[in-house]
């Protein structure tokens, strides 16, 4: 179920829309499954994903003020060894599911999840995706991505390992994202000493999630023949939903 998180920040309007980009074939997977796919960390495109910015990591030669004298060389070894070798490894247990948070659909996104006019938007609301996985055991973690320069930005708070999960560089920030996240630690681990390769899930996982409350509208790609939007209906209608498909509004023609 939806859990709270501090590293996990909230939108000021819980009624925001977010939307999900897919194509075809991912679509018809959604109905059958009846789930959200969580992907694992590191099998992302972005390599920079659960990295921290150049600060932080030199900021790790510093101990805290207030920190003992003796203590000072354990706790540099310990965050100059460890703590590296624990971050490398979070990416392999921690899975995510992306939104984009935005009042309207964006031609943007449309250009970087599809390769062609057969595919969808999923567009619910962020209240709606919090809602959906209230019927999962396991903690889902939801919130808003930050964007920061990883040459001179600064993540603050650093205490919990899944605060790099939230934050992006820059170069993303057009992408307004939305987060879902699962972690699938391994079932023993003491101290600190992360230092293997977690395997708990391959690629990504399943998570079931409340699909009628999740979905508000389906929108089919821009410019879209209309036996593709026919197709979708039937495929929506064959999984026994109910959803509304629309044309993207960017479908729309200019007025003169």
């Amino acid at each position: 179920m939806y859990s709270e998180h501090p590293s996990f920040p909230q939108p000021e309007d819980d009624t925001v829309k977010v939307w999900r980009y897919m194509d075809f074939t991912k679509f018809v997977s959604l109905l059958e499954s009846r789930s959200l796919h969580f992907t694992r960390t590191d099998k992302f495109v972005d390599p920079f994903e659960g990295s921290y910015p150049k600060l932080n990591v030199l900021a790790r030669q510093f101990p805290p003020p207030g920190l003992p004298v003796e203590h000072h060389a354990a706790y540099v070894k310990a965050m100059t060894e460890d703590a590296p070798k624990m971050a490398k490894n979070m990416i392999k247990m921690v899975g995510l599911n992306c939104w984009h948070m935005n009042q309207h659909g964006s031609a943007a996104m449309w250009s970087l999840y599809l390769n062609n006019n057969n595919g969808v938007a999923i567009q619910s609301t962020y209240q709606k995706l919090r809602d959906c996985f209230l019927g999962v055991q396991e903690n889902v973690f939801i919130g808003e991505v930050r964007y920061i320069d990883y040459e001179l930005g600064f993540i603050a708070g650093t205490s919990n390992a899944f605060d790099p999960f939230t934050y992006k560089r820059k170069s993303f920030e057009h992408e307004k994202e939305v987060r879902a996240a699962i972690v699938r630690a391994p079932p023993t681990v003491e101290g600190v000493g992360w230092d293997f390769a977690a395997t708990t899930f391959t690629h990504g996982e399943l998570i079931p999630v409340d699909l009628d409350l999740l979905v508000e509208q389906v929108y089919v790609a821009p410019n879209s023949p209309e036996w593709f939007v026919n197709l979708v209906r039937s495929v929506i209608k064959r999984y026994e939903s109910t959803f509304e498909v629309m044309h993207s509004q960017m479908d729309a023609g200019p007025l003169w």
